[in-house]
């Protein structure tokens, strides 16, 4: 590799290196080479294949299956794409998920069997944040603009972390009649007495925690009594008996006995987030903002909702609509955050996640406050009805695309597990796509370099244990908000259920990946990558040879490689007609069956020769055709990588000595289409950047891929690139 020269960047400029989609570990394994020229790199590469053929086939199939599953045409540029639309629309509609969104171009989840296996979803729902444009946020410190035309509240801290509540600023008095009850303050405990009958209200309403979070259908209302535009709705202020300060307390030359309640508490109105989610999930969204969105009135009344989002279906997709009002990014709740960043000394050295131009840049992002409060069990939901949930949507999208290619497809894995496994039995409640979201962050956070292609499958394995054991402790940390656990009101029960989903995915690995991919469907079969042949890599891995085959072939040696051959040729065809009779068993017994994958079948420890030869042929010529194919859509460096990964299963091919001839013909159809592919790619035009001397570092490789010319002037510089 050749010598790397640090040069200043702006900060809201990607590394050279992201912007290109490749960990440190893919800089190295990107350049065209001979097998009989590898560097050191590659044999280490070499052997830790070949290791995990030997001593964990599971994890090898798995490590090659999870490498060639494809959700791009051209990572690189699908990136630019979603950086490139962070911005939300200008009626205040923001669609977060934009990597999402370039996934459902190329892939859809369909299931293989049940109820819905004739319909394809994106893997994930939907988001669309719909943000309230009549009400202005302050924050607690923010002095109010006279010449706003808006209703004006400020944002007040709650008990709870990643929670506020908003005080309406010009406070109306409340009905003569109604029953004001006490607020409950940062210092008192959630059980006040005083509070008991909003307790009793919220508990009257909801039932329970799993009344709550169960999706309930709309009631549609068609008349409401109108309010002025820039107002909040009668409807959604709630009062409370808040304690004075004692600045505000004036008893001099005052009787004890003439001293009232009063004296000490003074009545406030609260913006209610319980009854503005009712205001608009049964009047807003049937009325005025569905249609707007989109979705007809057929879906509008199938519409299901919970606190903070409605469910509802568009053409098939599913979408949640989720409520919130815009503030400024909340410092004072989220320094955990703001103090992340890169390190002094030899932590510079490393890939930082997220770097400080990245955190400065956040922080400039507004958030969401979505109408959720807090709620666990009896006792300790006395505010729930007046607490906004703070929510990051741009945040995310912004991390998420600065999340690297091996990142993103381990992210999208997970939530494709979620959707097989976890989300029919669960129903919206455990964990959910959200919790899996922030997992990632502080999973890329933890070693943001150690993400290899050519090992996915055993960091998938890795990542899934760790999302095992926050199961079992029931703590996810938010990102950004460090003191809130996502998990603490959650039920235990629904927690142990995702539990056992991951660990029977830790079992069988394998298995329970094959009945994950099977459901995810390209939608482009000439245009994209070529998919891959999971049924066949399954029944080479699960198929039963004669008995006698594996001792047979341990005593065949290089003299008996006549025999070897007439040996394999009935195997592969004993295999076929196996294939063929197990194929028309299983449609016969499908009827009956939910499915045809054992899912009790475990890997052997250490694969038969001829399983092996199976593995590596058929993974080689995949990744030659998935490298042909990439040269026509994708990048050169994405094209060297899985020619890359071909030649590497070759050399261990041909290091079995029965499989020599095979293996060089592989590697002569490897340096063919290799020397084709890269002839189609043309030198891309000189394109020069401008670096300011004091900004962030970046690394500008002098690699395959990249070329660099460098030249200083004043305080600025100048780097003009070739990329292709």
């Amino acid at each position: 590799m050749g010598n790397t020269v640090r040069k200043p960047i702006k900060s809201k400029k990607k590394n050279i290196n992201e912007e290109l989609d490749g960990d440190v570990e893919e800089e190295k394994n990107t350049r065209a080479a001979t097998p009989e020229k590898f560097n050191n790199y590659d044999w280490q590469i070499i052997e830790t294949i070949k290791r995990d053929l030997q001593e964990t086939p599971e994890l090898f199939v798995l490590n090659n299956v999870l490498m060639g599953f494809m959700f791009f045409k051209n990572y690189k540029k699908d990136m630019e794409e979603v950086s490139s639309s962070r911005k939300e629309s200008e009626s205040g509609l923001l669609v977060p998920d934009s990597v999402l969104e370039k996934v459902s171009e190329n892939v859809k989840f369909r299931p293989f069997h049940g109820p819905k296996k004739h319909q394809l979803e994106p893997i994930m729902d939907k988001r669309l944040f719909v943000f309230n444009d009549d009400v202005e946020v302050l924050g607690i410190t923010d002095d109010c603009d006279a010449k706003s035309t808006k209703a004006a509240v400020r944002i007040e801290e709650s008990p709870r972390k990643g929670f506020v509540k908003l005080r309406e600023i010009n406070c109306k008095p409340p009905p003569m009649e109604e029953y004001i009850p006490f607020a409950v303050s940062n210092s008192e405990s959630e059980s006040n007495s005083r509070s008991s009958s909003t307790d009793s209200e919220t508990q009257s309403i909801y039932g329970s925690m799993t009344d709550l979070k169960t999706p309930q259908p709309i009631e549609i209302i068609n008349y409401l009594e109108t309010h002025a535009k820039n107002t909040i709705p009668a409807s959604c202020i709630t009062y409370r008996r808040v304690k004075k300060t004692p600045s505000e307390i004036d008893l001099e030359g005052r009787c004890i006995t003439d001293i009232t309640e009063d004296d000490w508490y003074h009545t406030v109105s609260y913006f209610s987030s319980r009854s503005f989610m009712l205001h608009f999930q049964n009047y807003m969204f049937p009325n005025q903002t569905g249609s707007s969105l989109g979705f007809s009135e057929d879906e509008i009344r199938q519409s299901k909702s919970v606190p903070g989002k409605i469910f509802c279906s568009k053409n098939g997709t599913p979408h949640e609509v989720i409520p919130a009002l815009k503030c400024n990014w909340p410092s004072d709740q989220t320094l955990g955050f703001i103090m992340k960043g890169e390190k002094d000394g030899d932590m510079r050295r490393r890939r930082i996640f997220p770097t400080q131009s990245m955190i400065n840049e956040i922080r400039n992002m507004a958030c969401a406050l979505v109408p959720r409060g807090y709620f666990k069990r009896h006792g300790e939901r006395l505010n729930s009805d007046i607490e906004w949930e703070i929510m990051f949507p741009q945040a995310e999208r912004y991390l998420e695309s600065y999340m690297s290619h091996a990142q993103i497809k381990c992210y999208l894995f997970l939530l494709a597990i979620h959707k097989t496994y976890i989300e029919p039995k669960t129903l919206k409640q455990g964990l959910l796509p959200e919790h899996i979201r922030c997992f990632m962050f502080w999973e890329c956070e933890s070693n943001y370099s150690d993400w290899p292609e050519h090992r996915l499958g055993t960091k998938l394995y890795n990542v899934v244990e760790n999302l095992y054991q926050r199961l079992a402790k029931g703590e996810l940390q938010d990102y950004f908000v460090k003191e809130k656990n996502l998990f603490q009101n959650i039920q235990r029960r629904y927690l142990r259920l995702a539990q056992r989903v991951l660990h029977d995915i830790l079992e069988t690995p394998f298995v329970g990946c094959f009945k994950v991919l099977r459901n995810l469907r390209y939608m482009d079969g000439k245009s994209f990558y070529p998919p891959l042949e999971l049924d066949k890599i399954y029944q080479i891995l699960v198929g039963n040879k004669k008995e006698n085959t594996s001792e047979e072939v341990k005593t065949i040696g290089i003299a008996d490689m006549n025999q070897l051959d007439v040996l394999e040729l009935k195997w592969k065809q004993a295999q076929e007609i196996k294939k063929k009779e197990d194929l028309k068993k299983l449609e016969e017994s499908r009827k009956d069956s939910e499915d045809s994958i054992d899912m009790d079948w475990m890997c052997e420890k250490k694969l038969e020769i001829l399983k092996k030869q199976s593995l590596l042929s058929h993974f080689i010529g995949f990744f030659i055709d998935l490298a042909t194919k990439s040269s026509h859509i994708s990048t050169k460096k994405q094209t060297l990588l899985y020619f890359k990964q071909a030649r590497y299963l070759t050399r261990i091919l041909k290091e079995e000595k029965h499989f020599t001839e095979e293996a060089d013909e592989f590697l002569s159809i490897i340096n063919s289409k290799e020397k084709e592919c890269i002839k189609e790619f043309k030198e891309a035009p000189i394109k020069t950047v401008t670096f300011a001397m004091n900004d962030s570092p970046v690394i500008v490789n002098s690699d395959n891929g990249v070329r660099s010319d460098v030249t200083q002037e004043n305080n600025t510089m100048k780097v003009n690139l070739k990329v292709y």
